[in-house]
């Protein structure tokens, strides 16, 4: 699998002369499985064939029981600048209600190592809404979790996917369906709770501290062009976005053969439009009106008669020529930029 990611590496870098890489993100899955070796090789040949800005923010997704001193210092020795831990909870019943392999004592122990490690960029995972929880299992997740040397903080509502186990154990009644006021609630206490402690809440899911916003996850929101390596990795370049197979051996075996297999398809200018609007509705940037005139241009508008009652009632601000969700916005946003899809 290594080599292929250096292959299908090498086999784009043409195609990407003239782009600037601003940040690199090993993720997707679990990379802090590979050994620093493995991880030296990919960015070896990324250094090599591709232009990267200076001090490039590289982040790796890891697994709290993946982490020790020997593999933190290897990682910083690497470039690796920034890391994301998926800690999702620091209750025990949680965590095996999840299914997680690592224990509360593996996220603790991850977390004292950072206080003294080289990469001081931390990132945190967690998620709210858990059947059988309540507002008082929050508030102390949240409180455990700023109690470290925490930057940034990712808040995820737990959701139920179609064929997912978790949707089987609520169909049978083993596990508890969703509470929709529970989510809401947590959402709304971690919002002013975070921001009590010095964290932007900048996108709906997301809260840094100064100075620690993703710049990788900005480029997602802001439509800045990507590239993407590997099984059912995504790109976009030049309104065009293509992604590959999301099968394994089927990877491997085009890129033995000189190609990723996959797909693409070409945005149209309403594709590109109801984008902006869902993306930047997300974010605390917002939409800002004055690019509706290149949107104008190719006969495309925001219809007023759909805007303007989400602004009479509070859930959409306008400041200065700029749309942003407001607290109880954000708890429809998805609704909400339906609406005002072209």
């Amino acid at each position: 699998m290594i080599d292929c990611l250096i292959a299908e590496l090498v086999q784009k870098a043409e195609d990407w002369k003239d782009h600037t890489f601003h940040s690199i993100y090993l993720g997707g899955g679990t990379p802090s499985l590979l050994d620093a070796q493995e991880i030296s090789s990919l960015f070896d040949t990324i250094f090599q064939h591709y232009d990267i800005a200076n001090s490039p923010e590289i982040t790796i997704e890891a697994n709290p029981d993946d982490i020790d001193e020997e593999i933190l210092e290897r990682w910083y020795e690497s470039g690796i600048n920034r890391l994301s831990l998926g800690v999702q909870s620091l209750d025990a019943q949680v965590l095996q209600w999840m299914n997680r392999a690592h224990k509360v004592e593996d996220v603790k122990r991850s977390l004292d190592l950072f206080e003294s490690s080289n990469i001081t960029n931390i990132s945190v995972d967690l998620i709210f809404g858990v059947p059988g929880t309540d507002l008082d299992y929050w508030k102390k997740e949240l409180e455990q979790i700023t109690s470290w040397n925490v930057d940034h903080i990712s808040a995820y509502n737990l959701t139920v996917e179609e064929g997912t186990a978790l949707q089987k154990f609520i169909d049978k009644r083993i596990s508890k369906p969703l509470d929709e006021e529970l989510a809401r609630n947590q959402f709304i206490y971690a919002h002013n709770f975070l921001q009590g402690k010095g964290f932007a809440h900048y996108e709906i899911s997301n809260y840094a501290k100064p100075g620690f916003e993703s710049k990788h996850n900005r480029s997602y929101w802001t439509g800045r062009s990507y590239l993407g390596i590997g099984p059912s990795a995504h790109s976009l370049v030049d309104g065009c976005r293509s992604w590959n197979i999301a099968h394994n051996a089927k990877y491997m075996e085009g890129i033995e053969n000189g190609l990723a297999p996959g797909d693409f398809e070409l945005l149209t200018d309403i594709d590109r439009f109801n984008e902006w609007i869902m993306l930047g509705l997300r974010t605390s940037s917002g939409l800002h009106l004055d690019v509706l005139t290149e949107f104008a241009e190719q006969g495309i508008t925001l219809d007023q008669n759909q805007l303007n009652p989400w602004i009479e009632s509070g859930h959409i601000l306008k400041e200065n020529g700029v749309l942003k969700l407001s607290l109880m916005g954000m708890l429809l946003a998805d609704d909400i930029a339906a609406s005002l899809f072209n």
